[in-house]
């Protein structure tokens, strides 16, 4: 089987910035941005308490309902991943120092 490469890649992204910036992404344009768009709200509701579990319950439940099941998605501050995902359905990216990977298999 053939590795799909994601769609862009940011080069030069701060992951410290308050700004949402997209590490990598291969998702559709409309799905990318109604995800970066819940995402970046539900960090900035949950990011004084860093409770981060309902933040990423929240956003997937989010996702599960508007773009159907099985959504994961996994916040915090400093870990390192690999996941096997659905083509076109993944998302890593960094809001306010919290990092966030979103997607489904």
């Amino acid at each position: 089987m053939q590795e799909e490469k994601p769609v862009h890649k940011m080069d030069g992204w701060n992951k410290f910035s308050d700004a949402p910036q997209v590490k990598s992404c291969d998702m559709i344009l409309e799905l990318e941005v109604d995800a970066k768009d819940q995402i970046c709200i539900t960090i900035d509701k949950y990011f004084n308490s860093k409770d981060y579990e309902t933040a990423a319950a929240v956003i997937k439940n989010f996702m599960d309902k508007k773009y159907g099941k099985p959504w994961h998605c996994v916040l915090g501050e400093g870990f390192g991943f690999e996941v096997v995902h659905q083509a076109r359905t993944l998302l890593h990216m960094y809001h306010k120092g919290v990092v966030c990977v979103l997607y489904k298999c």
